[in-house]
């Protein structure tokens, strides 16, 4: 074939080709065949983002959620000196997690059958139940066991036979609503007459991914299959062509202990002082004053993530050493500046130590 030959037959196919593109718009469907029908939320519930109330119970714990203005409030945080900041990070998590049981389809359905005896899926007791209040009813969602292969959960819904196995990132965004409730109400016990903030908003045993970055340089830490940690360069093993991990056990009791300890840091909230005396909030603090806490450019910033979602559940940034040798620290995405006690940073410097190989 000539080369001007070639040219015009590949011009007749770019032709044909954009006929057939334009047909697709114009009708819907390829020519010849049935059209193409919109995607559809075909999940668990597909009308759960109209839920209006949304109870969850843990064991003997009960959250109640209820949407007002658009906007959804845990009952009972609105006195809470940190409910602004905390009610905002589960808002976002209670629209996921409605959005997941939304589109989330079952990846498998086990009949009456196969689904006999609740405890071994872990459903007798769940871990959690929903109880969502819709203007199409109320709709009961039961969160049971992992799966063995730990890619989905048990799943049943009340008034329908059988169980369903759901995504694990259906069941992690409803964890983290339980997760950042319980803290904030943690932080009022715990804080006592300091009355300040759990540090961490989440608990450890729900986050499988810890960077830390310090001087711009990162450090990550994850959890391997049996839920070890290992630091993620030169302190595990590839097993076969899989990307699997395993710890080693002494690194990993060693990461564990730090971050249990920072678990259990309470923060103090920094007053600022007013012109004229008195003290006020700090959600909307100055580049000068934020420069002075070291918080402008800060030297240590710690991330902290789930499995299955690349937004960092929570990220706390730690800037200078306060007048008292406590050190200042913020959270991301709100203005709030708090002190954390010297420990805290210790604990910090630990994690380093094991990245560095000390």
């Amino acid at each position: 074939m000539s080369a001007l030959a070639r040219r015009s037959w590949l011009a007749v196919a770019a032709l044909a080709m954009l006929a057939v593109i334009g047909a697709i718009g114009v009708s819907g469907h390829w020519p010849g065949t049935a059209t193409l029908s919109r995607a559809v939320p075909d999940g668990v519930l597909p009308w759960a983002g109209e839920a209006s109330e949304i109870g969850i119970s843990a064991g003997e714990r009960f959250v109640t959620l209820r949407r007002e203005a658009g906007a959804w409030r845990v009952e009972g945080a609105g006195e809470a000196e940190n409910a602004g900041e905390a009610g905002s990070a589960v808002a976002e998590h209670v629209a996921a997690g409605l959005r997941f049981l939304a589109v989330s389809a079952p990846l498998r359905r086990l009949g009456a059958e196969e689904a006999r005896g609740l405890a071994q899926f872990g459903l007798d007791p769940p871990q959690f139940t929903l109880a969502l209040q819709t203007p199409r009813g109320p709709a009961t969602i039961a969160f049971g066991a992992e799966t063995p292969a730990q890619t989905a959960h048990y799943v049943r819904v009340a008034g329908r036979e059988g169980i369903v196995l759901l995504p694990r990132h259906a069941a992690a965004e409803w964890q983290a609503v339980l997760d950042l409730t319980a803290r904030a109400g943690a932080a009022e016990e715990a804080g006592g007459a300091r009355g300040g903030p759990m540090l961490l908003p989440v608990l450890i045993a729900h986050v499988a991914v810890v960077e830390l970055f310090a001087d711009g340089r990162p450090s990550r830490f994850e959890r391997d299959g049996t839920g070890l940690w290992f630091h993620h360069v030169g302190q595990h093993v590839h097993l076969g062509p899989a990307d699997a991990h395993r710890a080693d056990p002494a690194q990993a009791a060693a990461i564990a202990q730090e971050l249990a300890a920072l678990e259990q840091t309470v923060a103090e909230p920094v007053a600022v002082q007013k012109e004229g005396g008195g003290t006020q909030g700090n959600d909307a603090l100055d580049a000068e004053t934020l420069a002075r806490d070291g918080l402008e450019t800060p030297a240590l910033i710690l991330l902290l993530y789930s499995r299955d979602d690349p937004r960092p559940l929570a990220g706390i940034e730690f800037g200078a050493t306060a007048a008292g040798g406590e050190t200042y620290a913020r959270r991301r995405g709100t203005g709030r500046v708090v002190t954390v006690p010297a420990r805290a940073l210790a604990h910090l410097r630990a994690l380093l130590r094991i990245a560095n190989g000390a």
